[in-house]
């Protein structure tokens, strides 16, 4: 057996196209809630390592130890923009805990993995991992 390189699953991210009406049958129809609704501008993000800012509306809760995010682009620029226009809403990402931000970063690279989006956000340094053919997901760690 390999060593551990993801230690737990922190939240599961969905683009959605309306957050407001996520929200709404996310509370009525499945209980999960409450939800605190942001919006952000983000500057200082690589997207496929070229500079880019967009902007997010982003709804969050929490089930249990997972928090559930809703993520509305407000732009066409974003990689959420892209992932709506092609696939429309659905999963997007599935951030996962590590040890050592900087060395799981470093493994992913010799295997081949390609980081899709980084920057900064609320928790910190974020990074986004192309896991699709390894593991069927995005991945997102944070430092």
């Amino acid at each position: 057996m390999s060593k551990k390189i993801f230690t737990k699953v922190l939240q599961v991210g969905i683009v959605v196209d309306d957050v407001e009406a996520f929200v709404k049958k996310y509370e009525e129809d499945y209980g999960i809630g409450p939800w605190e609704v942001k919006f952000y501008n983000k500057e200082n993000t690589k997207v496929h390592q070229e500079e880019k800012q967009f902007s997010i509306k982003v709804g969050f809760a929490n089930l249990e130890n997972v928090q559930f995010e809703l993520i509305e682009p407000q732009d066409e620029t974003s990689v959420y923009a892209k992932f709506l226009r092609e696939n429309g809403p659905g999963l997007h990402h599935i951030a996962l805990d590590t040890n050592n931000h900087d060395e799981v970063c470093q493994e992913m690279e010799k295997r081949g993995v390609p980081v899709i989006h980084s920057g900064e956000s609320q928790r910190g340094t974020f990074t986004y991992l192309d896991l699709r053919k390894e593991l069927g997901f995005i991945g997102e760690i944070y430092k």
